[in-house]
């Protein structure tokens, strides 16, 4: 005889196990960390799915995913994700996407870029990213790593894709 509660239990893990699988490689989430690797040194990873990021291109570009071959298309991806991304410090100081590392996976794209900057204190740091604002229903969720904790937000159509966090 099968007891309810092992039922339920085992109900349960198969609910999280879906729901893990869903959000690891949801098409239309993407994630920005923020991270200071040493004094005037930061890495900013973002990391998306293949179907968001190709479904963004194809508007941005205007082309069909097929037409794009490899030299173009990692031209393309490099212009796109430099054109629609910024980070404000202190109100003035803008920070840009420069060298990037692009692994694309069947799956998920993970991109690298190290980021120069130097400052002794940080009071206000503005994300303004509307990287695949194209897809309908699009979220960004930024991680932002500063003097030990963890600022977070969820970037999308509703704040303009940007935030800003302050008093540190």
């Amino acid at each position: 005889m099968i007891n309810k509660k092992n039922v339920i239990f085992l109900i349960l893990i198969a609910i999280a196990f879906t729901l893990t699988s869903v959000t690891s490689h949801s098409p239309k989430l993407a994630t920005y960390k923020l991270v200071q690797i040493q004094d005037g040194l930061w890495e900013i990873t973002i990391s998306t799915s293949s179907s968001c990021l190709n479904k963004a291109l194809k508007v941005y570009s205007d082309k069909n995913e097929l037409e794009l071959n490899k030299t173009n298309y990692n031209k393309i991806l490099t212009q796109y994700l430099k054109s629609k991304f910024l980070i404000e410090i202190n109100g003035s100081d803008k920070i840009v996407l420069d060298q990037l590392a692009i692994k694309l996976g069947s799956h998920e794209i993970n991109i690298k870029a190290l980021i120069n900057y130097e400052t002794k204190t940080i009071s206000k740091i503005k994300f303004k990213i509307p990287q695949f604002g194209e897809n309908i229903g699009q979220q960004n969720i930024v991680k932002f790593y500063y003097q030990d904790k963890i600022y977070k937000s969820i970037l999308s159509l509703r704040n303009g894709f940007q935030y800003e966090f302050s008093n540190f």
